[in-house]
Order: structure tokens, then C-alpha cells, then sequence
């Protein structure tokens, strides 16, 4: 599959169930690889704020990328600027919260779709900076992002007591 094969859009009320569905998918990989940090999905009042919030926060953008009609993955992310405060200046950036992508649909241009489109989507708005974050234990994501052109700059390290 090639990239022009998935159609972009934003996200509607009416995506509740398919977000939910891609979301699930990928928070089962975090809480079982993590599970002292993740929990397992849940569709209750904390997913569906978290839903209503994607749609309606004007510094949040929820895309999904459909084959055929069927949602295979999405995009949560913010573009736009940060006020100056103790420790960094202000600047304007990007910042992909979430990319989700099912694993059927994995390896086939659907991540990478989702991507350029955020990285359009800040050119657009003079946006010159992307920033996105992975888990360790996470090897494709990480594959997919440095596909992408993203390096590492920042490390967190942690410890088991």
C-alpha cells in the first residue's frame, strides 16, 4: 500500500467508537509492556472527555486516515506557540500526542501519512519545529519516527526500586 491510498480528515463525533477502537489496540501494547505506568483501556467518562476534548480544544487536532472508509489510525497533536516561562523561551512548535496506526495497517505508508500531514500542517502555520515521544520498549514507533526524519535530543531515564 502507498500513502495515496489513505484519506485524511478530521475527526467527528461520529469516530467515537473507531477512535476508541484504534486507541484501545495501541494502550493494550503500552500496559502490558508497562503495566506499573499504563492502564489497560477503559471506555468510560475519561475517554469520553478525553474525545470530546480531541474535538474541541482549538489546540488539539485529531486527524484519522481511512482505507476504503474504514478508520485504520490517527493522529491526536498540537500546533502552535508557547508563552515564554522559567525555562525555555517562547516558540512556536508542533507536537504529535498520539499516532495510532491498527496492525494491520502497520509498515504500509498509513504512519508516515499521518505524519506529513502534521508536518504540512505546521508548515502552513510557519511552524518550523516537530516534536514527537516513544516508549523503549517500542521499536517500530521508533523506526517509523526516525523513517520520518525525527532524532533524539532528550532522554528520560528511570529506575526500578
Amino acid at each position: 500500500m502507498t500513502e495515496s491510498r489513505f484519506q485524511l480528515r478530521p475527526a467527528t463525533s461520529d469516530d467515537v467508537d473507531a477512535v476508541f477502537d484504534l486507541f484501545a489496540e495501541v494502550q493494550s501494547i503500552h500496559a502490558t509492556a508497562e503495566p506499573t505506568f499504563f492502564k489497560p483501556p477503559v471506555r468510560d467518562g475519561l475517554f469520553e472527555s478525553f474525545f470530546e476534548a480531541s474535538l474541541t480544544d482549538p489546540e488539539k487536532n485529531l486527524v484519522l486516515a481511512c482505507h476504503q472508509a474504514k478508520a485504520v489510525g490517527y493522529v491526536l497533536y498540537f500546533a502552535g506557540e508557547r508563552a515564554e516561562n522559567l525555562y525555555q523561551s517562547a516558540r512556536r512548535y508542533a507536537y504529535i500526542h498520539q499516532l495510532v496506526v491498527t496492525e494491520e495497517y502497520r509498515r504500509t505508508g498509513c504512519g508516515s501519512a499521518l505524519i506529513g500531514h502534521v508536518k504540512e500542517e505546521a508548515r502552513k502555520r510557519g511552524i518550523r519545529q516537530l516534536g514527537i515521544d516513544f516508549w523503549s520498549f517500542n521499536n517500530a514507533a521508533r523506526a517509523c519516527f526516525e523513517k520520518n526524519g525525527f532524532e533524539i535530543n532528550q532522554g528520560f531515564m528511570w529506575a526500578r526500586i
